[in-house]
């Protein structure tokens, strides 16, 4: 099994496991990644993961610490690097993959075989977005009853790639930040080389 460590935050990080038809090796890629957070409605965080050769994905687990929302829904997106800036492109994933928790402080698995995803030789982008469709989920840090609403970011390493978008606005890098953290959640993405 290939190891890549992709990338941790405070709040959100991916760990990329990538499966070798034979043998096991380990690798390491650059330090972890950090975005500033955010709080608004209909929005999206992705992350850049280096892919060194073309892939299969297999499989995707995320674990969800225990002080986010339980139930909270997530979509996951893979987007290539096909966009301005090597912003997210096109979308790999072309169905609608909603992956809700059925607990929190634990791993939550999901098996993507049967989408039959193309991983790029370039890389991609693994992004994830929470589906707040309930008055429980609180969207503004100002107001007294704020509580957080998904995958909110802190920085750790500096010139990691963290990419934001909303219903509004177009695919923006994000700068570092020195937000507070919320929870965390870890990604990790199983492959096969072919």
């Amino acid at each position: 099994m290939n190891l890549f460590r992709f990338g941790r935050s405070l709040l959100l990080g991916l760990l990329l496991l990538l499966s070798l038809a034979a043998g096991h090796a380990q690798q390491r890629v650059p330090p972890p990644t950090q975005a500033a957070g955010y709080s608004a409605p209909d929005w999206q965080l992705a992350f850049w993961v280096a892919s060194p050769h073309t892939a299969e994905l297999r499989a995707v687990r995320i674990y969800f610490g225990s002080p986010g929302f339980p139930n909270l829904p997530v979509r996951l997106h893979l987007y290539e690097a096909s966009g301005p800036d090597q912003a997210p492109g096109e979308d790999i994933l072309t169905d609608n993959v909603f992956i809700c928790p059925t607990r929190w402080n634990g791993w939550y698995w999901f098996d993507v075989q049967t989408y039959q995803l193309q991983i790029p030789n370039r890389g991609f982008f693994v992004a994830l977005e929470p589906i707040l469709g309930s008055n429980n989920f609180t969207c503004f840090p100002s107001l007294p009853t704020y509580q957080p609403t998904g995958p909110l970011l802190s920085p750790e390493q500096p010139g990691a790639v963290c990419w934001i978008k909303t219903t509004h606005t177009a695919w923006q890098r994000l700068p570092n930040s020195a937000s507070r953290p919320r929870y965390e959640q870890l990604v990790q993405l199983e492959v096969t080389y072919q």
